[in-house]
This record gives structure tokens, C-alpha cells and sequence, in this order.
């Protein structure tokens, strides 16, 4: 691997000469823009690594890496300085322009499986809003959901509409109308008789009533009206909350969940993030016609999540 980075290097020098710059980016991630890129090189890297047998564990600690590496002296391991070179000199063509099949076909110290998936992953990021405008097709989206999934470490997953009838499974044990602020009391107290008929330690009630609080305010701050459901599927609680509202921004969805203390109209906000520290996982339904909230909680997690917050707070 080595000699291939070595050659990799060369063949970048050589065709990329004046425009594009063959080390690692030294910039700090300190703007959305830097961000959003850091976000998409990290994104080529994670699927990139599939042509290594790297397991799915491994694969999002690489994701990590690359999206939040800023020196080229922290990366040591050659596999993943070549997957991190290859993935930048990839996003430096899409911005300036070039051809990226020409380009790839340049690169002669490549083996022909790499340059295979390099080229359909910059393809499906050159059409994306990753690096250039709104998203165009379905394909496009699935970048913003991998990115988000690995950037959060699995704690939000973006979902299709057609998924959210497979979450919504199990039995029915509450369902409240969300139009006002009065709704919001009525619903925490219809979710504790729940917890309560449930058997719930009063940690688990606490921190669940805390979700649905935050979920509700949500909607109450953002959409026309709404509706929270609780559904029982064996151990497991999911907490569905949906509203008629005009949803979240796909393209603004990386600010949101990555940006500590971004804030637009139709924010995620502190809120979320408190979420996402106390839910075992979040999906994320949106369109410009409303979204769907829905709140994993698995029993027994609350006490854990809830240590788990208070350590990161006293640090």
C-alpha cells in the first residue's frame, strides 16, 4: 500500500499540476462550506474503504477521521492516508470542473476495481447539493442519509415515507392531538399513565417525558398542528410524533445536526440534540408537506442515557 500511495502522489503532482494540490486539506473546520466538504470527503472514504474488507464498525471510526482530520501528520496508516487522498483529489475536480472520468483514467497507478467505485461515487456526488445546488433524485438523498447516519454515530437515521408505516408497529397505547401550547401538558400526562401502566422506573419516566416534551414543542413551535403516538413493540417504545408543518430543509440538515448552536426558522435546535443523547435512536421523516419524529426508547436505556448525559455535562 506504500507504493501506492507513493505512485497515487505522483500521478496527482503530475496531472493536477498549478490546480489541485496533492496533500491533505490543513484547513480547521471552522465554516459550514469547509464543513459540508469535510462531510462528503469523509462520506467517499467511508464506501471507498469497502474495497478493503473493513468491517462496519471500523468503517464509521474511519468516517470520523476523515471528516474531522485538519493535519496531515495525524494520519499514520498508509491504507487510510490513500483513501483520504483519493477522496479530496475526487471533491478539488468536482468543484473546479473537470471531467472525472478523464481524470480518473489519468491516474495510471490505480487498480481498475478503485477506479470503478471512485468514479460512481464522485458521479453521484457531483449531481448531489453536497458540493453544488439542491438534491436532483433519490440517489442524491441517500448521500445526506449516510452522511448524517455515520456523523451521529447511528443516533439519526433519515427514513422515506415508505418506511415510517414499518415503524409504526406494535400496539397503540396513546394517541394525542397536538394544535396548542395547552396540549403539550396533556400529552406528558397521558405518556406517564402509560409509563406507569407499563411498569416504568421513575428514571425511564423521566427521561422519556423529557423526549416527548421536546418533540412536542417542536411541533408546537414550528408546524400547524400535530399528533403524538406511543407504540409498544416488545421491550422497545417508539415515540411517533408528526405535524403538518414545512419540514426540514434536506440541504440544511448537515448544519443542524453537525453545527453546535446553528439556528434558522425550522431549526433542530438544543432540543434535538438533547434527544439524541437520551433516545437509543431517532428517524427523521420531512418533506415540504411535514415530518415524523419517531423516537426509539429501549426499556432500560433511560438510567444508562441519563449517567451517560451527566458525565458529559460534568466534563
Amino acid at each position: 500500500m506504500k507504493s501506492l500511495i507513493t505512485r497515487f502522489k505522483k500521478d496527482t503532482i503530475k496531472i493536477n499540476k498549478n490546480t489541485i494540490s496533492a496533500s491533505l486539506s490543513s484547513v480547521p473546520i471552522d465554516s459550514y462550506s469547509i464543513m459540508k466538504e469535510r462531510a462528503i470527503i469523509a462520506w467517499i472514504v467511508y464506501h471507498l474503504s469497502e474495497l478493503f474488507s473493513i468491517n462496519d464498525h471500523d468503517k464509521e471510526k474511519l468516517f470520523n477521521h476523515a471528516f474531522n482530520i485538519d493535519d496531515e501528520r495525524e494520519v499514520e496508516d498508509q491504507t487510510v492516508k490513500y483513501l483520504i487522498k483519493l477522496a479530496e483529489t475526487g471533491v478539488k475536480w468536482i468543484k473546479q470542473g473537470e471531467d472525472i472520468e478523464e481524470r480518473i483514467s489519468e491516474l495510471q497507478s490505480i487498480p481498475q476495481e478503485h477506479k470503478e467505485l471512485f468514479i460512481q461515487l464522485l458521479k453521484e456526488v457531483e449531481g448531489s447539493s453536497s458540493i453544488s445546488p439542491e438534491p436532483k433524485s433519490e440517489d442524491n438523498w441517500e448521500v445526506y442519509k449516510d452522511v448524517i447516519y455515520s456523523a451521529t454515530n447511528g443516533s439519526l437515521v433519515l427514513i422515506n415515507k415508505s418506511q415510517v408505516g414499518h415503524l409504526k408497529k406494535g400496539k397503540l397505547l396513546c394517541e394525542v392531538s397536538i394544535t396548542s401550547k395547552e396540549d403539550l401538558p396533556k400529552a406528558r400526562s397521558l405518556a406517564k399513565q402509560v409509563f406507569e401502566n407499563e411498569g416504568y422506573k421513575v428514571s425511564e419516566m423521566m427521561t422519556h417525558s423529557l423526549l416527548i416534551s421536546e418533540a412536542v414543542t417542536n411541533v408546537l413551535k414550528h408546524a400547524l398542528h400535530g399528533r403524538l403516538l406511543i407504540y409498544k413493540d416488545g421491550v422497545q417504545l417508539r415515540f411517533v410524533v408528526e405535524d403538518e408543518g414545512p419540514g426540514f430543509p434536506l440541504k440544511q440538515l448537515p448544519k443542524m445536526v453537525l453545527m453546535s448552536g446553528y439556528s434558522t426558522k425550522r431549526s433542530l435546535g438544543q432540543g434535538f440534540t438533547l434527544m439524541m443523547k437520551l433516545a437509543d435512536r431517532i428517524f427523521l421523516e420531512t418533506s415540504s408537506t411535514g415530518s415524523t419524529v419517531i423516537i426509539e426508547a429501549i426499556r432500560g436505556q433511560a438510567q444508562e442515557n441519563q449517567d451517560e448525559l451527566r458525565v458529559g455535562e460534568a466534563q
